[in-house]
């Protein structure tokens, strides 16, 4: 875990990684805010924008919180050391030493905090009680590997360096295109169509309230 009287630092590149999903839909407001310093140094915040990628159920959990915690700056290694690797070892070594130390009551609420396949997985036959910690232990750090694999991925094919940048040029197309103006009808045009919808009435049978036919 992480265990460091140092503050946790965020790069904008971690951070842009973080929220890349988020960044999609969100409005003008919500995109200042994605893109904050204030929300880069909070580190729940964080560790919950990587929860959420990795598919945890449960993000706000304080377990999962200092779970995370250990990931991120090694993930901000790999991101300095971009592109990012293609095998499984980043990943496994990250896992190792990110669940080292978790109690068992810690890796159970890990377990079920996570996707729902992770909880969903079954004892070993004749599996004891003592067991029990160490099959917990490699369910975490299994699922772990593999959901960080995941996001290593969708972080390549974002071509994380070069998010911000993309999201500048978006934004400034966007508000680059003028807004649709209103169509100002003539007299005549208004004319023609209540025409028009008077001869749809007549036709379809449709009486307007207070008359009778």
């Amino acid at each position: 875990m992480y265990l460091s009287d140092e503050p946790l630092r965020i790069s904008p590149r971690l951070r842009d990684a973080l929220v890349a999903d988020l960044m999609e839909e969100a409005d003008e407001e919500e995109r200042d805010w994605l893109l904050s310093d204030k929300r880069r140094r909070d580190e729940h915040e964080c560790t919950e924008d990587l929860a959420r990628q990795l598919g945890f159920q449960r993000t706000y959990d304080p377990v999962v919180h200092d779970l995370l915690l250990f990931v991120l700056p090694e993930l901000e290694r790999l991101l300095n050391q971009w592109p990012l690797p293609e095998d499984n070892k980043e990943c496994a070594f990250i896992v190792k030493h990110a669940t080292s130390g978790l109690g068992v009551g810690s890796t159970y609420v890990a377990v079920l905090s996570g996707p729902p396949a992770w909880s969903k997985g079954r004892l070993p036959d004749e599996a004891t009680i003592g067991a029990l910690p160490n099959h917990l232990e490699s369910v975490l750090r299994k699922g772990l590997t593999s959901a960080l694999r995941s996001v290593l991925d969708r972080w390549t094919q974002w071509n994380v360096p070069r998010l911000h940048h993309r999201w500048d040029e978006e934004w400034h197309r966007r508000r680059a295109t003028p807004a649709t103006s209103p169509v100002v009808l003539t007299e005549a045009q208004r004319r023609q169509r209540r025409e028009e919808r008077n001869r749809f009435n007549q036709v379809a049978g449709w009486v307007p309230p207070g008359r009778t036919t």
